[in-house]
């Protein structure tokens, strides 16, 4: 079974390891005629510890709500039907539910993956925050088994 350290985790994972290589298929290739502006327009913002603390919190409140927690079933039940992985199934569904919080804070659907990394990154980094990661974690597994 897949354990993961938070909701938002769940597209952190599965996005560590290939975000690197999507990236790099964008990038132009030596010489060419790409406009510098172009090159920058993806850059995800930098989240202070009060924006990653907000993500935490709206990440609780997704995990409270019924809707989401069926939602959420329902995907894993159709990996583990599938025989899939889950984080494949679960990574679209988890992405549609922060992007309205993350766009907020100035990500778009391009640099999403960058943006749920930096909350990672800065919620192990500060002590109050891990403790919030951890009890998105630990609702995570109670709630849904993951």
């Amino acid at each position: 079974m897949v354990r993961s350290s938070c909701l938002l985790a769940l597209v952190v994972a599965l996005s560590a390891a290939s975000s690197t290589a999507l990236n790099v298929g964008s990038l132009p290739a030596p010489g060419s005629n790409v406009d510098a502006a172009k090159q920058g327009a993806a850059q995800p913002p930098h989240l202070t510890k009060e924006q990653v603390s907000d993500l935490l919190d709206e990440a609780t409140a997704l995990l409270a709500d019924d809707a989401t927690l069926n939602t959420l079933r329902k995907r894993i039940d159709e990996a583990k039907k599938k025989k899939t992985n889950i984080l494949g199934v679960m990574m679209p569904v988890v992405q549609d539910m922060m992007r309205a919080p993350m766009e907020k804070l100035g990500f778009t659907k391009a640099n999403m993956f960058e943006g749920l990394g930096q909350v990672q990154v800065v919620a192990m980094s500060d002590p109050s925050l891990m403790s919030k990661m951890q009890k998105v974690m630990n609702n995570l597994h109670s709630k849904l088994g993951v």
